[in-house]
């Protein structure tokens, strides 16, 4: 395993190094819902007025301040209905009370969609600037779909991968085209039988 310039070894499953506080993902869960917390106590000990997004994440979106509350804000508002909604989870899919609900970036848990839902057993192209590498949520979506993560970063890398699946794909089409007149190998192909 690769470590960071820190000394700290980066996690295949993310892409980086979390340090010596957070072990894993589970710990990572953790520290976002305390922030949560401390948002909410914050927000209702000093009110809304008093938050500032500084993350630089773009926050661009056709709606007015009458259209969304603070609870859609991704940071801020798991901590105000998070207990809300795991009470509203558990009451609609059942449980015992232990347990929980998460809210999901919608960018991240579409993505992880995207690639369980479409990756059918082969790998992921994905293309990154050089020296950047995959967003965390194509490695995890890849990582539950069992499937690998080619990582290129430039066109011509692209080009090199789809030519070796082309590749393949001739040699596989070459084998189908020398057992058209046998319909036992096409019986063994199909159904693994002949």
């Amino acid at each position: 395993m690769s470590a960071d310039r820190f000394g700290n070894e980066i996690d295949p499953g993310v892409g980086y190094a979390r340090g010596s506080l957070l072990r894993g993902s589970a710990d990572e869960v953790r520290r976002l819902t305390q922030a949560g917390r401390v948002a909410a106590d914050f927000v209702a000990r000093e009110g809304i007025d008093r938050i500032a997004i500084c993350t630089g994440n773009l926050r661009f979106y056709p709606a007015t301040p009458e259209d969304l509350s603070i609870n859609c804000e991704e940071w801020i508002g798991p901590g105000l209905f998070g207990e809300e909604l795991r009470q509203a989870a558990i009451s609609h899919l059942g449980g015992q009370g232990h347990e929980a609900a998460a809210v999901v970036n919608r960018t991240s848990a579409g993505i992880v969609a995207t690639v369980l839902a479409h990756s059918g057993g082969k790998p992921v192209l994905s293309l990154v600037a050089a020296g950047d590498r995959s967003h965390a949520s194509v490695l995890r979506g890849a990582r539950l779909a069992g499937v690998a993560v080619r990582e290129v970063h430039d066109l011509a890398g692209v080009q090199a991968v789809l030519a070796a699946v082309a590749a393949c794909l001739h040699g596989a089409l070459r084998e189908v085209a020398a057992h058209l007149e046998d319909p036992d190998w096409f019986a063994e192909l199909l159904f693994g039988e002949g």
